[in-house]
């Protein structure tokens, strides 16, 4: 690792000018990346050991401790240099030799000395057959397209085409139960899968790389149930909105429903709430009277956020929060107010107003809703 380290070095003093980036990566973090790469059951001692000591989550380099990693290969015995650093013959058998992908073995270790001597491989579509094992020639074969000439491709260039015509859907759907765990890019995952084993179609971008024409309206806070939240959705004209809801509700897991859906032929449709009423039950801790009652008659109440970029921003809590009421000691009812330009997470918010901890929060039921005035 001491050499991998000077290498590094010298590669970070070399390659310094305009445009220019060096990405590394740590060498005790690729010594145990090729520790687990060539190693076998033999290792399960080490992997437990080294859990036992806290080596968790090592893939951040804020939590890898390789220190803790050496005080677990030595109270496990485990040679790592006979795994990680040592030559290996051509016919010392591998952990997974066992498993058969096709390619036989005497193809690899053919590729490899090849590879030493910087040679190549002819590719089998174009060429001849280089017998890695794949194919059987009946079920399995090369295939090569063929180029179109200049005078085709010319000529389908100049073909009009006819566009399919479509359609935007409004769709709502409430997050409840075990489904308010899901992140927003995890939702956008399943409601894409759950479409597509719907057999719903959709319209997809045009380029190189297509994805389906879905946009949802804003991302919920992990941990926050909503009644209603909504994604804009393109489907051909034949698609109705209630066969829409019909196939796909039965595709989605439990705590997602769609509930709503109607089509709009104008972006401007779709108008945006300009209020949301949060419903919060606490079940550590209790909501103080007193703290309500103090924000209720400040003339401000400052909340300072920091963005990703590290960009401070100073929000105004009296001109964002409309509405905080208790129904109890446990239970509060909070509206934020969109229009004003100053979003803040309700949690945020009533950390700041009744100095609770994020702890308390974290277990809390809180329960979105859309205000009056959030209809299509």
């Amino acid at each position: 690792m001491s050499e991998s380290r000077e290498r590094l070095r010298a590669l970070r003093s070399e390659l310094k000018g305009r445009g220019l980036r060096f990405k590394w990566q740590d060498p005790e973090m690729s010594f145990l990346e090729g520790l687990w790469a060539r190693g076998d059951r033999r290792l399960s001692p080490l992997l437990v050991r080294a859990y036992e000591m806290g080596c968790r989550l090592d893939a951040w380099s804020e939590h890898f401790r390789f220190d803790r990693w050496q005080e677990a290969i030595e109270a496990s015995g485990i040679d790592t240099s006979f795994y990680a650093t040592r030559p290996r013959d051509l016919s010392e058998p591998l952990p997974w030799h066992h498993i058969d992908s096709g390619v036989s073995e005497g193809f690899l270790k053919e590729e490899w000395q090849k590879a030493l001597t910087g040679s190549h491989t002819q590719d089998c579509r174009t060429g001849r057959c280089a017998l890695c094992g794949v194919c059987d020639f009946k079920r399995v074969k090369p295939i090569s397209f063929a180029a179109k000439s200049a005078m085709e491709l010319r000529h389908l260039s100049h073909r009009p085409s006819a566009k399919p015509l479509f359609k935007k859907l409004v769709v709502s759907y409430s997050k409840r139960e075990s489904a308010r765990y899901f992140g927003h890019l995890e939702l956008i995952k399943i409601f894409t899968r759950a479409i597509r084993r719907a057999r719903i179609p959709l319209r997809f971008s045009e380029g190189f790389h297509p994805a389906p024409k879905i946009s949802f309206e804003s991302a919920l806070p992990v941990g926050i149930e909503s009644e209603q939240e909504r994604f804009l959705v393109e489907v051909p004209l034949d698609v109705q909105p209630a066969m829409f809801i019909e196939r796909l509700n039965p595709q989605l897991p439990n705590g997602l429903t769609v509930t709503t859906c109607k089509a709009i032929f104008k972006e401007k449709s779709l108008h945006r709430a300009e209020k949301v009423h949060y419903t919060i039950t606490l079940k550590d801790g209790a909501f103080s009277e007193t703290k309500l009652n103090q924000f209720l008659k400040a003339a401000s109440w400052p909340l300072t956020k920091r963005n990703p970029k590290a960009h401070i921003k100073t929000i105004d809590l009296k001109k964002a929060v409309t509405k905080l009421q208790l129904l109890s000691p446990t239970t509060a009812e909070l509206t934020l107010d969109l229009s004003s330009g100053q979003y803040v997470r309700p949690t945020d918010a009533l950390i700041k107003i009744f100095g609770l901890s994020e702890r308390s929060l974290r277990p809390a039921r809180i329960i979105k809703r859309l205000g009056n005035n959030s209809g299509f």
